[in-house]
């Protein structure tokens, strides 16, 4: 990967600014979250969870989210409700920011569950729940966004993500946390090419927005840090890269017709209060010009 010609702008990521730069097509996710089950009382603080959560041969999970599974002490525990954050996506991968979301209906009668919260500038929800199912409403400003139904089940040791509608969306990035020291997390709210896009010809940019501030760097740096951590599942080269403090922006080479991207966000990249980015990929593939 080769970048030349850095130019730095200090101004305000524009999300927005992802939506001119190429026509997409949608595709679908359907979801489903498991929980390996242990008797341990607290799972926050326990090494052996952590060291679950946290797999010392692989980098990208340093920063304590599980995609694929959540662990949390249900069985032996005496538990009965939980403290859970995830990431709501569309299904382009931006990041719902913002958003108000309340609880519709649940089937536990725990006191002091949460009926109502805003998502955060990351696009993740923070929620204490019961056993049982819990299902969520997301809206934006009076409009409906998306509804989903959090299950979590102390016999089988699950919490599944179910009546996703749309299903387009994504509920993701699960993670307990501790409701007395709540975790903030630096996220990717957004790129160009959207994820599970198609565009016609190949992208004049390619794109990546976050969360907060990024890290301020010599370009010498920057260039070192974008070469290990935008890892392109094809050979792609960059003749220049824009940095803004929640974005930057390269122009890429060697991008061909009629085959599929993958590239993946890897931890490297830091905010400027020292959060390493939660690791993020998002494919599209390349369609002849027409």
């Amino acid at each position: 990967m080769i970048i030349t010609n850095m130019k730095v702008f200090d101004s305000q990521s524009c999300i927005e600014t992802f939506g001119r730069l190429g026509k997409t097509l949608s595709g679908k996710f359907n979801l489903l979250f498991f929980l390996f089950v242990i008797g341990l009382q607290n799972c926050y603080y326990n090494p052996f969870v952590y060291s679950l959560l946290n797999p010392p041969e692989e980098e990208e999970d340093k920063v304590g989210l599980i995609n694929f599974g959540l662990i949390l002490g249900l069985v032996g525990s005496g538990k009965k409700s939980f403290h859970i954050s995830g990431v709501i996506r569309d299904n382009s991968g931006s990041a719902q920011t913002n958003k108000s979301f309340t609880v519709t209906s649940k089937e536990s009668n725990e006191p002091g569950l949460d009926e109502a919260g805003t998502t955060d500038n990351s696009g993740r929800f923070f929620l204490h729940l019961g056993l049982g199912a819990t299902k969520i409403e997301v809206v934006d400003g009076s409009e409906p966004l998306v509804s989903f139904t959090l299950k979590v089940g102390p016999d089988s040791g699950a919490i599944s993500v179910s009546e996703v509608d749309p299903p387009q969306y994504q509920i993701s990035g699960f993670i307990p946390y501790d409701p007395n020291n709540k975790p903030s997390f630096f996220e990717v709210i957004g790129t160009s090419p959207g994820n599970n896009s198609t565009v016609i010809g190949p992208p004049s940019l390619i794109a990546v927005s976050f969360s907060e501030n990024l890290k301020s760097l010599e370009y010498s740096e920057f260039e070192t840090l974008v070469n290990a951590n935008l890892i392109p599942s094809q050979p792609i080269s960059f003749s220049s890269i824009t940095l803004e403090t929640k974005s930057f922006f390269l122009m890429p080479i060697g991008i061909s017709e009629n085959t599929t991207y993958t590239i993946e966000v890897k931890s490297g990249f830091v905010s400027e209060s020292g959060k390493p980015v939660n690791p993020f990929k998002f494919t599209f593939r390349v369609d002849p010009l027409r």
